[in-house]
């Protein structure tokens, strides 16, 4: 059995299909007789011998949401001259500058800064203080020895402090080891003060960046404004005070550091202290300017949380008026497939599909006079009112059957391995099983659906069966067929649909015509008469899933009618004359009523509980298989 749709061919050669008179008439001719023969809506399906509704899939469009673009990484910093900051910030910070510490005229004649207007101008005036301060713009020899003295001083100033200790203590050599001393000491600050100014403007491209990413993500705040601009004049202070330090004549430098000491170069260490603090300040602001905004962003959220529900509730009112019309049009199509069914079936090949009756010769008898026009299966089917929806059911059902094997590990397909179930179904005589699962199901099919639809495909590819079938899980309240009465209605139908005969006998006529098509007990009656009818090397498999769904108030008094009519044709099979019937009831959870009536045949009750867990999972392909192997046996 394959549950899967046929191959398009590929071959470049056209390729025809050839079908029955019957198939062609309903294709080409039929719908010149009424509007109503839409060959638009189906389609002949020669694997199943029947015409499928060709129901459109439901659109993905609703259920697929818009993908959101990927977040983009943050950029690389932009070269300090570029950033965009400095339009708004720089004259800001200068006329803050001006107005708040005057300049020494002189100095700022040559060095100052105050009367640039762009970050370049200044950066090139604090790098042509600092050539200066190396020894750069002289002559390169003298600069290149210069340079070599300072370095080796910043590397030995502590030994030399370390030798002034080797010094005998005395009354001469007093007054040189304090000189000494106080050189190195004074060296040594000077050295700090340049190490600190140096690691103070290395750090000023990251403080711009910063600056820069902070004011274009918060554009108008002006906690952020404030702080930039803090920061950019304590920026400008450090650089005024640093090409002061940068451009101050080497010995005048030596005499201030002896007369301050510690007190070196103040006003530049406060001002490079001063623009870390700035720069922490900015950061800080930055981050609160953050939680403000989050808190903004929560709020707006679950503002809009509340419209978005409202939304989707009319939205999915919407979909249900879709899904609820896509239904209606669904069974609309599926009524249209019965139609067209019922008209093959009454067109097709008679010799095929309905044998005539042959009456065994005997005596002459004399002609009545009044004689029952002959009824045929297709006119009792006609009769019961009741769909095909079996075909529907196994559809269905097949469709999930990988799916639900694949969950299921194997455990239902383990049923077939049973010496109970080798029995039931190898047994020449009639039979009859109950299998209890342990699933926990929640929708209308369960593991034990999927073994009964390919048990019922199986029976019916081998023509040698009738094979019966009913999925409780599938007619529950919300159908139209439900119930113990659907249930055998639609075993009769099934049964009427393969009988083999093409009339009834006359004796089955009149008991026909007198039947109450409306009574379960009648039903079952004209159940078991038919039973009767059909011949005895035929066997009949009547599977029945999920009867656990039917053990309520509203179904219970049905099915138990049915169960025993069905469990009674079975205790009388041994009788001669009558093919064997088979009866197969699943059920994923235990049940309660049903249990009886098979309680006093221990052979007749399978738990699956008490079987051994495997895991092991045939497949459809491999069920049916082993179901083949054991078909042979009957």
């Amino acid at each position: 059995m394959s549950y899967q749709i046929p191959q398009r061919d590929t071959s470049p050669h056209p390729t025809f299909r050839l079908h029955t008179p019957a198939v062609d008439f309903i294709e080409n001719r039929l719908p010149e007789y009424h509007e109503a023969f839409d060959v638009r809506r189906v389609r002949y399906d020669a694997s199943q011998g029947q015409f499928v509704a060709l129901i459109p899939a439901p659109s993905q469009s609703l259920m697929v949401p818009d993908a959101s673009p990927p977040p983009q990484p943050r950029p690389v910093p932009a070269p300090i001259a570029d950033m965009t900051f400095w339009d708004e910030i720089f004259p800001s910070a200068m006329e803050l500058l001006n107005n708040e510490t005057p300049a020494q005229s002189k100095h700022s004649e040559e060095w100052g800064i105050r009367h640039l207007t762009k970050w370049q101008d200044v950066e090139a005036k604090l790098e042509k203080a600092r050539q200066v301060y190396d020894f750069e713009t002289g002559s390169q020899n003298v600069g290149k020895v210069r340079r070599k003295v300072r370095s080796l001083m910043d590397d030995h100033h502590v030994i030399a402090q370390q030798a002034t200790k080797l010094v005998p203590n005395s009354e001469i050599a007093a007054p040189i080891v304090g000189v000494i001393n106080l050189m190195v000491d004074t060296y040594s600050k000077a050295s700090q003060v340049r190490q600190e100014v140096n690691s103070s403007l290395e750090d000023l491209p990251d403080s711009f960046a910063k600056m820069d990413m902070y004011l274009q993500s918060y554009p108008k705040d002006a906690n952020i404004i404030q702080a930039s601009t803090n920061l950019v004049l304590a920026i400008f202070k450090a650089i005024e005070n640093s090409i002061k330090f940068y451009t101050s004549i080497q010995a005048k430098r030596a005499g201030i550091a002896i007369l301050t000491g510690p007190q070196y170069q103040v006003m530049l260490v406060k001002s490079l202290t001063e623009m870390k603090s700035c720069c922490s300040e900015l950061e800080n602001q930055a981050r609160m300017s953050f939680d403000h905004r989050m808190m903004g962003d929560n709020d707006r959220m679950f503002r809009d949380l509340s419209t978005i529900m409202q939304r989707n509730t009319v939205t999915n009112m919407g979909i249900g008026a879709i899904l609820h019309e896509q239904q209606a049009q669904t069974a609309g199509v599926l009524w249209i497939q019965d139609m067209f069914n019922c008209v093959l079936s009454i067109l097709s090949d008679r010799e095929k599909n309905w044998q005539p009756y042959s009456p065994i010769p005997s005596r002459p008898v004399t002609p009545q006079s009044i004689q029952m026009p002959e009824l045929t299966p297709r006119e009792l089917w006609s009769r019961l009112g009741i769909p095909n929806f079996d075909e529907t059911d196994l559809q269905h059902v097949a469709s999930r059957s990988e799916e639900i094997f694949h969950q299921d590990q194997g455990r239902a397909q383990q049923v077939v391995t049973t010496q109970l179930f080798r029995n039931w179904l190898g047994s020449p005589n009639s039979s009859k099983l109950l299998v209890h699962g342990d699933f926990r199901v929640a929708g209308d099919i369960s593991p034990f659906s999927t073994l009964c639809a390919v048990l019922a495909h199986t029976f019916r590819e081998s023509g040698r069966y009738i094979s019966l079938v009913f999925f409780c899980g599938r007619h529950l309240s919300w159908d139209e067929h439900h119930g113990g009465a659907a249930m055998i209605r639609s075993l009769i139908a099934q049964l009427l649909r393969q009988f083999p005969g093409q009339y009834f006998q006359p004796d089955a006529q009149m008991f026909i015509q007198n039947m109450d098509l409306r009574n379960v007990e009648s039903l079952c009656s004209l159940f078991a008469y038919l039973v009767g009818q059909i011949p005895p090397r035929t066997p009949i498999i009547c599977l029945i899933d999920g009867v656990n769904l039917y053990e309520t108030d509203d179904y219970l008094d049905d099915l138990a009618s049915v169960v025993l009519s069905l469990v009674s044709l079975i205790n009388d099979g041994s009788r001669g004359g009558r093919p064997s019937l088979k009866l197969l009831l699943t059920s994923p959870r235990p049940t309660v009523e049903v249990r009886r009536i098979f309680d006093l045949d221990p052979n007749s009750l399978l738990h699956m509980e008490s079987l051994p867990w495997i895991g092991s999972n045939l497949g459809v392909g491999g069920l049916q298989e082993r179901l083949a192997s054991g078909m042979q046996e009957i």
